[in-house]
């Protein structure tokens, strides 16, 4: 009757909801290098890159719910990491040697992220934020490569001082088609994994 379209309606009587709620699953992609290159590589230590499943949830807070342009988010997260190094010892028994670990990394991150281009089905949105992370290491091997036990000795010595959680920032950017598809990718800050032992190791991590 007033001629007023029911989106210019919506616009100026009916704000939205002001939060909503996610779920996420993609690749971690952890890249381990060690801090001190020149030492820790004729000590053994290779960078060494792995690439393997992660997950998120978390819940998106918005300034204005009428334009979702400005969102606040609250992020937890689970990601696996390998570190694999392979070299030939420099002092004896000078054998081929082998020291790895699995990685397993819990998170939660605050974020601030802002829709440059925004429309109800297409969004385009960066920002960042910090991320915190309790980190947890398992199947632990340093000694020969062909895992025959011929380097048990040094194998007994625990190789690593490991940390058990740091921070870091993120930087995100993505893409949201749809109300409820959104394809995003972040990258953070270097994370320590060790701070002593043998050699000391650093990661950074990028997650589509």
């Amino acid at each position: 009757i007033n001629h007023v379209s029911k989106t210019d309606y919506n616009k100026s009587h009916y704000s939205g909801p002001s939060i909503n709620f996610f779920i996420g699953a993609g690749v971690n992609v952890n890249t381990t290098s060690p801090s001190n290159s020149s030492q820790a590589y004729l000590a053994g230590a290779r960078s060494y890159t792995s690439y393997l499943p992660q997950g998120s949830l978390g819940i998106n807070l918005f300034a204005n719910p009428a334009t979702k342009k400005l969102q606040f988010r609250v992020e937890v997260g689970v990601g696996e990491a390998k570190y694999k190094s392979l070299y030939t010892g420099k002092v004896s028994p000078y054998a081929p040697t082998e020291i790895s670990y699995d990685n397993l990394a819990l998170s939660g991150s605050v974020q601030v992220l802002y829709n440059f281009y925004n429309t109800d089905n297409f969004k385009v949105f960066s920002g960042g934020g910090l991320i915190f992370y309790k980190l947890s290491y398992s199947n632990v091997y340093f000694g020969s490569q062909n895992h025959d036990g011929s380097q048990a000795l040094i194998a007994a010595n625990n190789p690593f001082v490991f940390e058990k959680g740091d921070n870091a920032f993120m930087f995100r950017a993505g893409v949201q088609f749809t109300r409820n598809l959104v394809i995003t990718g972040s990258y953070q800050t270097p994370v320590n994994n060790t701070n002593g032992g043998y050699f000391e190791l650093s990661s950074t991590v990028a997650q589509v």
